[in-house]
């Protein structure tokens, strides 16, 4: 009996485990990012502030990313291990959604918890290949993007007198596409 309980509660364990959104993040100096994403980065304006790079990791999976500030906004740029171009993410604050995208959006929280509080929204653009990367680049920095954004929403949310953070990814009408638990060592650089 007590072996069975053994495995069940390793199993138990093993399942969050395998639910929960781990990074980490640690910057780097630009000639440490792949050749291919230092070219597409060329197209960058040369007046961005607070420019960084890092080396992010997640399970098996490795990827490089840029962050800087460009016309009083946060971006992030995310490359694959190889260079190439995956999405670039925009900072933005809860109030400048459509405000009926808004509330298709925190539906799901508020069927699934007592409280919630959403501590970062982001704008996604993944790159599609349609353009070249560089402009892709310059229409999303522009906000003159052809393609529309996904989301993606971390909270603080309470269910059953528990507090955890929850990553929420949402398409362009605002449906969710997929939710999971977020490791509070993650918690410092996800917010940013």
């Amino acid at each position: 009996m007590k072996q069975i309980l053994f495995v069940l509660l390793v199993t138990t364990h093993s399942l969050v485990l395998s639910q929960t959104k781990i990074e980490f993040e640690r910057r780097i100096p630009l000639d440490s990012f792949p050749e291919q994403a230092r070219k597409i980065l060329s197209v960058l304006p040369p007046d961005l502030k607070k420019t960084r790079y890092f080396e992010e990791s997640s399970g098996k999976q490795k990827s490089y990313e840029v962050k800087f500030r460009y016309n009083s906004k946060h971006y992030s740029i995310e490359f694959s291990e190889k260079g190439e171009l995956q999405d670039v993410e925009i900072n933005v604050k809860k109030n400048s959604i459509n405000p009926s995208l808004k509330k298709t959006m925190e539906e799901p929280f508020e069927t699934n918890y007592t409280k919630f509080r959403w501590l970062k929204v982001q704008e996604q653009y993944n790159y599609n290949g349609q353009n070249t990367e560089k402009r892709f680049i310059q229409e999303v920095l522009q906000g003159q993007s052809c393609c529309l954004p996904f989301y993606e929403i971390v909270a603080e949310v309470r269910k059953n007198r528990s507090y955890f953070l929850k990553e929420y990814n949402f398409n362009a009408q605002g449906e969710k596409l997929d939710d999971r638990v977020i490791d509070p060592e993650s918690y410092a650089h996800v917010l940013y």
